[in-house]
């Protein structure tokens, strides 16, 4: 069974699936592929072209259908136009699988009269990014540690087993940006390792980009590394997007389709911090 659903803080519309008494869904356009721009040249004397350049364009998603023309349906036409007027998300839901898009609506259609009993209507949603994601975002643990002692223990034995170096599946078609959080929270004493380098690193080895934090966390403090917004943050200092090496590109950072071999490095050995991932799969289609 096929279901689209617009919400925002204001309320949800039901397109199709039953729930709706009022709007009977005829027609959806804009599930399949997105439309993309090609930028090509060519040259005298040489046929054909050569691309120079390819990317995805904001998608749009048309619902067309008929509103049962009851006494009330006044009433519902203006609590749809006051929830289409702001932003939102919408979910495609179809055999099972759902999918999600940040949209706004940027066109409603006159009702229209459909015979005595009916009105119809299409509304028009523009998506500036035009992918698809689940109804709610990946996480995975990067670096943790964990104490193995609880009580009584004999020697010889390991007091801690830490965990730095994970398999990240992307399943998603195109690659996506994740968002990293560092938690400092173990009041042991770190002990700086033999290396010239200091601070956090971070390496996806498919890619083989890294990003490299040069400052020790403190007690307490939370770091935020915002890939797709392209900012660093601490919970103590603010921005600290400047404190990052030379060769740190955050732009590149990504995580390829599939599977993506990540380790993270804490350079002072001892220290208690755990660093999670969050990111979001995404698709080029919801079709139904």
């Amino acid at each position: 069974m096929f279901e689209a659903k617009f919400e925002n803080e204001r309320g949800q519309i039901f397109f199709g699936g039953g729930r709706n008494p009022w709007f009977n869904t005829t027609k959806i356009e804009g599930l399949s592929l997105p439309e993309r721009e090609f930028v090509v040249t060519g040259y005298a004397g040489q046929a054909g072209q050569i691309l120079l350049s390819e990317r995805d364009m904001a998608r749009t998603i048309t619902i067309a259908g008929d509103m049962i023309d009851k006494e009330s349906v006044r009433s519902e036409l203006t609590r749809m136009m006051q929830i289409l007027y702001i932003p939102g998300r919408m979910t495609i839901a179809s055999d099972g699988r759902k999918r999600v898009i940040s949209c706004r609506c940027n066109h409603v259609s006159e009702p229209e009269r459909k015979g005595t009993k009916a009105v119809s209507m299409v509304l028009q949603f523009t998506c500036d990014q035009p992918y698809f994601q689940d109804e709610s975002p990946c996480e995975f643990t990067l670096f943790s540690r964990r104490d193995l002692v609880q009580s009584s223990f004999t020697l010889p034995c390991l007091f801690t087993k830490r965990t730095n170096r994970v398999s990240v599946v992307n399943q998603g078609d195109i690659q996506t940006e994740p968002i990293l959080t560092v938690y400092h929270d173990s009041r042991e004493r770190p002990m700086t390792l033999e290396t010239d380098e200091s601070g956090l690193e971070i390496i996806n080895h498919t890619t083989g980009q890294r990003i490299i934090l040069e400052r020790e966390t403190v007690l307490g403090e939370v770091v935020t590394i915002d890939i797709p917004n392209r900012r660093i943050t601490s919970s103590v200092l603010g921005d600290i997007t400047h404190m990052i090496s030379q060769d740190t590109f955050l732009s590149r950072f990504f995580l390829a389709v599939g599977s993506n071999d990540m380790e993270v490095i804490n350079h002072r050995h001892g220290e208690g911090i755990a660093t999670m991932m969050r990111y979001e799969n995404r698709y080029i289609e919801a079709v139904v």
